[in-house]
């Protein structure tokens, strides 16, 4: 019977680990999303610049300055939302994390039961 409680936490640990591995991958591309809103927002940054150049050459221009300068926005909006993805992600990652946490803590105390047995 006790090695049987020791099979079950092993198995337990074994998902654990597995969870706590997929809560890294999950970090990991939490992380990359929120790099990735970065690079967009500095993107929308430059776009904008852009777009105040272009106002400066004419009344005609002016109009094109706009709309980039528009997109630029958008894309900055695009960005924030990616960012606030990321963070959800990386929160909800952190989350799977401790549950791994916990089931290893639960394997554990099955295996210390388990050797109670033999």
């Amino acid at each position: 019977m006790g090695n049987e409680i020791n099979s079950m936490g092993n198995e337990i640990n074994s998902m654990g680990n597995e969870i706590n591995s997929m809560g890294n991958e999950i970090n990991s591309m939490g992380n990359e999303i929120n790099s990735m809103g970065h690079e967009i927002n500095s993107m929308g940054n430059e776009i904008n610049r852009m777009g105040n150049e272009i106002n400066s050459m004419g009344n005609e221009i002016n109009s094109m300055g706009n709309e980039i300068n528009s997109m630029g926005n958008e894309i900055n909006s695009m960005g924030n939302e990616i960012n606030s993805m990321g963070n959800e992600i990386n929160s909800m990652g952190n989350e799977i994390n401790s549950m791994g946490n916990e089931i290893n803590s639960m394997g554990n105390e099955i295996n210390s039961m388990g050797n109670g047995f033999k």
